[in-house]
């Protein structure tokens, strides 16, 4: 099955010396394998579709040092790239409401230390990544065409009033920071520039397992600590932080909605897009 769906598996596996040491991950527009070299614990990743994989593996070599794992062989025509693994395990798989202050604090520093990578030409702006907001042809239901509309306008407000630019993860949530007792390395990420503090956007409605399980009074108390927390840690305003949060939960929305994806994740990012609505305030 993965020969078939990835035929230039077995030429990779070949080239660059490679055992298979663990069940592959399906992603969107992608695969992931653990592998070994030489008994080092390695990940093979391949990305479908060409555009994507270079700029996914731009912002690799671009994040090298600032804290994401290393690249270390790469094929641009098989869009393919070998990566180190990184010891520890996703923040996900270890979150509680009394470890979320800890695990953000997590987030915000990955966040800050790849805000001081060099920015390589050929990345899309954030309006482009979130180019889904401007979609009116989708047939929504009236709650998330609000909230579609909402952000919208606020991408836009919030983009013209952005001081400062950075090359952006994109997707920096729990499953893409994976910590151990004295480390901690971003994967995955989907690159674009913009403001510094998108990048804190999406843990707003992550890790979505959890935050489903949550009532509405729990996720509204757990979004205040944390757009609180972000903004004095930054430091920046609290309405602008939350903004950003809505923007993103609102541009999940709008892609589950895309790909006809329906359950928890979408009911999630319906949910934390009402509470960042109302701390974001108007005219934000």
């Amino acid at each position: 099955m993965l020969a078939r769906n990835f035929p230039q598996l077995p030429r990779l596996l070949d080239d660059w010396l490679l055992e298979r040491d663990g069940q592959p991950t399906r992603r969107h527009y992608s695969l992931v394998l653990p592998v070994r070299r030489m008994e080092r614990a390695l990940v093979l990743k391949i990305v479908t579709d060409g555009v994507e994989f270079e700029r996914e593996l731009e912002a690799m070599l671009a994040f090298d040092g600032f804290g994401a794992v290393e690249v270390l062989e790469d094929n641009r025509s098989l869009h393919a790239m070998l990566l180190a693994r990184a010891p520890g395990a996703d923040l996900a798989s270890s979150w509680s409401i009394e470890r979320d202050t800890l695990q953000t604090d997590q987030l915000i520093r990955a966040a800050i230390r790849l805000a001081a990578a060099p920015i390589p030409p050929g990345i899309a702006p954030l309006a482009y990544h979130l180019r889904a907001l401007n979609r009116r042809d989708l047939s929504l239901p009236a709650e998330a065409e609000q909230i579609r509309s909402q952000a919208a306008t606020l991408l836009a407000r919030l983009t013209h009033t952005t001081t400062r630019v950075s090359l952006l993860h994109a997707d920096l949530h729990h499953e893409n920071l994976i910590v151990s007792d004295d480390s901690a390395f971003v994967i995955d990420p989907l690159t674009a520039i913009g403001d510094p503090l998108y990048d804190l956007a999406p843990l707003l409605h992550n890790p979505w397992q959890q935050l489903d399980e949550l009532s509405d009074a729990d996720l509204r108390k757990l979004t205040g600590r944390r757009v609180a927390q972000l903004a004095a840690r930054l430091p920046a305003e609290p309405a602008r932080v939350a903004g950003w949060g809505l923007v993103r939960a609102a541009a999940s929305t709008v892609w589950f909605y895309e790909d006809r994806e329906t359950g928890p994740m979408l009911d999630v990012s319906l949910r934390c897009a009402r509470v960042l609505g109302a701390l974001a305030g108007p005219g934000r």
